[in-house]
């Protein structure tokens, strides 16, 4: 505390209506958090207005029960068997929903599968000329993607795949 030259404690109580009250104590009045706390600026407590909510009718709901709404608790299953025999009945009843109805899509435009590339860790001499990489220099292995395997750590490895564009697809227009 020996680099402070004065310390200065500011105690802010704020009451109910919002207004808050300073109490400083110190001499120096050059901090101008406080002079703008200390400023009297206009409020907008005259723009809230309570809100009482409409009164609601009271409602009952009837005592009598629906013999057929009553909740009866289901046979628990003992052994694989049942379980088996269980969802072969629920396969069966709700089969009818897990039926395919949508149409068929009319191919708008060919279709370029990216699940195999060609791949290769880089090499010092990539560094100094990239264009190695972009001319596929080096040895390549093809591998499918997603591609998990080494290096590990850090390092830079490259993926690369060469893709014929036909005038059949150019004429479709947007090619992704």
């Amino acid at each position: 505390m020996r680099h402070l030259k004065y310390l200065k404690i500011v105690i802010i109580v704020t009451i109910i209506l919002g207004q808050p009250i300073i109490l400083e104590t110190s001499a120096q009045d050059a901090n101008e958090f406080v002079k703008i706390t200390n400023l009297q600026g206009g409020t907008r407590e005259h723009m809230l207005v309570e809100r009482i909510p409409d009164a609601l009718p009271e409602i009952y709901l009837p005592v009598n029960n629906d013999k057929h709404a009553v909740f009866e608790p289901f046979q628990l299953m003992d052994t694989q068997e049942e379980l088996n025999v269980e969802l072969i009945r629920l396969r069966e009843k709700f089969l009818p929903f897990m039926e395919d109805y949508t149409p068929e899509i009319s191919e708008t435009r060919k279709k370029i599968e990216l699940d195999e590339f060609d791949w290769r860790i880089e090499k010092e001499e990539d560094v100094t000329d990239f264009s190695n990489v972009l001319d596929g220099k080096g040895v390549w292995q093809k591998v499918q993607i997603p591609h998990y395997g080494p290096p590990l750590g850090r390092a830079v490895t490259y993926y690369r795949k060469k893709v014929v564009i036909n005038s059949d697809m150019m004429q479709k227009g947007s090619l992704f």
